[in-house]
């Protein structure tokens, strides 16, 4: 069996798990009171959400530990950086409702994602 097959598996585990806490993190500033608080929240909460989803295949896997810190602050500077742009396509209003909502239900399943691997590969490969 290949060496990284647990990884892999922990991801089948964490991706859904943290895409739909994403989502319902989201959904729960609707009720929120202003813009900075909502900036805030998203990012500090999705940096967290994505960056235990990120980080606990590899500790799950027993990789090094300079890669499970690359994984912790890839997949959480993602998170933050999505948490940010979900925020200002919420509040904004020059979208059209149905594209600002689309958008918006995207984002958490595909950006912070993408954006943890390759920021978990290149802080990895500089931490070497």
């Amino acid at each position: 069996m290949h060496r990284r097959c647990p990884v892999q598996i922990g991801f089948c585990v964490s991706f859904p798990v943290g895409s739909v806490l994403a989502l319902g993190s989201m959904i729960s500033t609707q009720a929120m009171p202003g813009m900075t608080v909502v900036f805030l929240y998203l990012a500090v909460v999705w940096f967290v959400l994505y960056a235990a989803c990120g980080a606990l295949p590899y500790l799950a896997a027993g990789a090094e530990k300079r890669m499970v810190a690359a994984a912790f602050w890839g997949f959480g500077i993602g998170g933050a950086a999505a948490g940010e742009l979900v925020a200002i396509l919420v509040m904004s209003n020059n979208l059209a409702s149905h594209a600002r909502v689309l958008g918006a239900f995207a984002i958490p399943a595909t950006i912070p994602w993408l954006l943890g691997f390759f920021m978990t590969r290149w802080l990895a490969t500089g931490w070497a």
